[in-house]
């Protein structure tokens, strides 16, 4: 067993945070691998409550000036109250569970249990013996086939078992021409509101209506229910599921009947076979998968099962192969939840139990959907990044009625909580999170981002609009503060976090409203930069780069503190919680990169001493914020630090199936992806045409080796380090070219010939 490429246990999951994820993208499946009754859950990523809206909008426009003048007048309590009063809006619709997949088998006297997930290939096993006999099982989610299909076998045809399956959704179970189907409907309302359910369905049949199918093969004796099959004195059976739902699009009433996808897919699965759909399966995945491969050392505890190997971490580092596991699953996890034809990656990926999921299981933009695309492009999976892309020709759309409507600005705009119905307007609740207009201009940080990567220009022209239309929301949005002679925002939040600040009367007071957030105007300052690099490149737009870049040039300036840290808001304000996971105010150096070392020196170093308060005083307590903080240090070439906030990623942020936990026990995938970002930023990074090749490799690492990577520019990097000390760097360009590296305070210029491996500080 390669414990690099393996996470594997020796006891069946007990709950949902122990069970093995399976995915394609558009499908979801978690197994937990029991004997007596198997349970497995189900998803389908177009499987959201709720209906096609045209948002709303509450015409909010004619308050901003009035919040604008309570801000001003320095009556931040009265402009926090009158922001949520009257510019707040409602709850987005959630994302919402298939079903389960009930397995009973009841056996006893079980003996050599061992579950697996195989990282190389994305398949799960499960096998054991009970009373004697052996037991075995795979499965996997094909994203060619979009099926679920599973192979159990036993010795002397001895494998028996009743199958159902329900859903918390609501659905009707029946069998019917062979198959056990469920037949659902989801709500048009489905959450929590002062601690009571909503969750209603539509008076006149308007839903997202869902399907699940699911055959059984077998050399056994097969028996159809009304609502179950049952397989008896078999020597194997094959199971395919597959799903659909009637979601078209984001605009439109979900009419589509979801019968037509499932049979087409029964059908395909059926007729190529277990072991075509398999093949097919292991070549689609692996062609992204294998592009990258890290070896760490091992450790005396990595051939421990993979919880118990997690739990040892946190007193024997030595196990330096877990974190190449960690990267490897964070790999897997992109490749299993968002592929070029599913929706982005949702605040859980894809694998959600819940009838009413934290948060709405919804894209929320405030940094979770942004970091679940962090570690695509450095890892080599660029294609992954395609769903995000799609999905943001949608919000922008929708966000353009919101920029009209709510901020009489040209362009479009998002607020921070988003669906699959690209809800782009505010949600209610503190203004703290729910009003911030600045969501989507942060994902339109991603469309360059992509270009720098990739160069390549095709799609930067297909996008260009994306990047046009939140260049000229931002323009029109900014606000001339004569008081502080520059552009701001206002009313401006800082994501989810708030300020003291003391009355007339000497009150003291906590709110999250006043104007110019270091958050908005650097997230302004990194489209701003995009857009008008962009327009020169396509040649296009010259006036408005030009008119862009003169408000750049005039936009508030960062400001440093008494602490000598970059201050979050637009003065020194007594914040409420020194240890905030919320980091939104240093983004401008990742994952922007307008505060850099080489062109920002002072703010840079402003920025360290920020993370340094965070930190020092708890920041980093959740799965995301942890990752965050892993980049940050990466950036600061903290190597010590650093290893602090791996040991704090595994022990307090990772449940046994290596997924990423905000505490107590909730599921949020960003941790995962912002986590393997980090890990990649550890050995290269990308810095203002500059290369840096293992620029923060942590103090208890002595050896990596690392094949894959890539870097902006369109390179590829292998590379080998050694006791401390660089051994090898082979570099692969896509385009002739001159490429800038660092290693540690040395400088290279090279000349590369596109396509071709040349060795740098060799």
């Amino acid at each position: 067993m390669n414990t690099a490429y393996t996470a594997y246990y020796t006891r069946p999951a007990s709950h949902w945070f122990e069970a093995i994820p399976l995915g394609c993208g558009s499908r979801g499946a978690m197994v937990l691998g029991k004997y007596d009754e198997e349970d497995i859950l189900l998803n389908q990523d177009t499987l959201w409550a709720g209906l096609p809206i045209l948002n709303d909008h509450k015409e909010n426009g004619k308050y901003i000036n009035t919040a604008r003048d309570l801000i001003n007048k320095g009556k931040y309590l009265e402009a926090h109250n009158f922001v949520e009063k009257y510019m707040c809006g409602s709850l987005i619709n959630g994302y919402m569970p298939v079903g389960n997949i009930k397995i009973k088998f009841n056996h006893e006297n079980i003996s050599d249990y061992i579950r697996t997930l195989d990282l190389s290939q994305a398949i799960y096993t499960c096998e054991y013996k009970a009373n004697g006999v052996k037991f075995y099982r795979e499965g996997f989610v094909s994203h060619p086939n979009k099926v679920f299909a599973q192979k159990y076998t036993a010795e002397n045809n001895s494998l028996n078992f009743e199958m159902t399956a329900h859903s918390v959704t609501g659905a009707d179970t029946y069998t019917e021409d062979g198959y056990l189907k469920l037949n659902g409907r989801a709500p048009i309302n489905s959450l929590y509101i002062d601690d009571l359910l909503v969750y209603d369905h539509s008076p006149d049949g308007d839903c997202i209506k869902f399907q699940a199918w699911i055959h059984v093969e077998t050399d056994g004796e097969k028996i159809l229910g009304e609502n179950s099959i049952s397989v008896k004195n078999a020597s194997y059976a094959i199971i395919y599921q597959v799903s659909d739902t009637s979601f078209i699009d984001w605009k439109t009433m979900p009419r589509k009947d979801p019968t037509i996808e499932c049979e087409k897919l029964m059908r395909d699965a059926i007729k190529n076979g277990y072991i075509a759909v398999k093949e097919a399966h292991i070549k689609d995945y692996t062609a992204l998968f294998n592009r990258v491969e890290i070896t760490l050392d091992k450790g005396k505890n990595s051939s421990l099962p993979t919880d118990e190997r997690l739990k040892a971490f946190a007193d024997d580092m030595s196990d330096n192969e877990l974190i190449a596991l960690y990267y490897n699953f964070g790999r897997y996890l992109v490749i299993s939840s968002e592929r070029e034809d599913s929706l982005p990656a949702n605040l859980q990926g894809i694998w959600s139990w819940a009838q009413v999921a934290d948060w709405g299981s919804d894209f929320h933009t405030n940094i979770n959907l942004q970091m679940n695309y962090w570690c695509v492009e450095n890892a080599n999976l660029s294609e992954c990044r395609t769903s995000l892309f799609n999905w943001l020709k949608w919000l922008d759309e929708s966000g353009r009625k919101t920029a009209r409507d709510l901020h009489n600005c040209r362009g479009s705009c998002a607020y921070h909580m988003c669906d699959i119905w690209t809800k782009s307007t505010p949600s209610n609740g503190d203004p703290m999170w729910a009003y911030w207009p600045m969501g989507e201009a942060w994902l339109a940080m991603d469309i360059f981002d992509h270009y720098e990567y990739t160069k390549d220009i095709e799609f930067l022209a297909e996008h260009y609009d994306i990047l046009k239309d939140n260049t000229l929301f931002l323009y029109d949005w900014l606000y001339y503060d004569t008081e502080l002679d520059s552009y701001v925002t206002s009313p401006s939040t800082s994501p989810e976090n708030r300020f003291y600040y003391t009355d007339e009367e000497g009150n003291k007071h906590s709110v999250a409203v006043s104007k110019g957030t270091t958050c908005d105007l650097s997230i302004i300052r990194e489209i701003f930069s995009d857009f008008i690099k962009a327009s020169e490149i396509l040649g296009r737009d010259k006036d408005l780069a030009d008119s862009v870049e003169a408000k750049l040039d005039m936009l508030y300036p960062y400001q440093i503190g008494e602490k000598g840290d970059l201050l979050e808001w637009f003065k020194d304000f007594e914040q409420t919680e020194l240890g905030h996971r919320h980091m939104s105010h240093m983004l401008s150096v990742y994952p922007g990169s307008f505060i850099n070392e080489y062109d920002t020196p002072e703010l840079f170093k402003a920025v360290e001493r920020s993370l340094d308060i965070r930190l020092d005083n708890g920041s980093g307590y959740t799965g995301w914020s942890c990752a965050w903080a892993l980049i940050f240090l990466a950036k600061f070439r903290n190597t010590s630090r650093i290893c602090e906030y791996i040991k704090r990623l595994f022990r307090d942020s990772t449940s046994p199936n290596l997924l990423d936990l905000h505490p107590p026990m909730i599921f949020q995938i960003d941790g995962n992806f912002g986590a393997t970002a980090a890990i990649g930023e550890m050995l290269v990074q990308s810095n203002n045409d500059i290369i840096e090749l293992f620029p923060c490799i942590p103090e208890f690492i002595k050896n990596v080796k690392f094949k894959g990577i890539r870097a902006k520019g369109g390179i590829t990097v292998n590379g080998e380090w050694k006791n401390g000390e660089l051994v090898n760097i082979g570099i692969t360009a896509d385009f002739n070219g001159k490429y800038k590296f660092r290693y540690k305070d040395k400088f290279v210029t090279v000349e590369a010939e596109a396509g071709k491996e040349i060795m740098v500080f060799n």
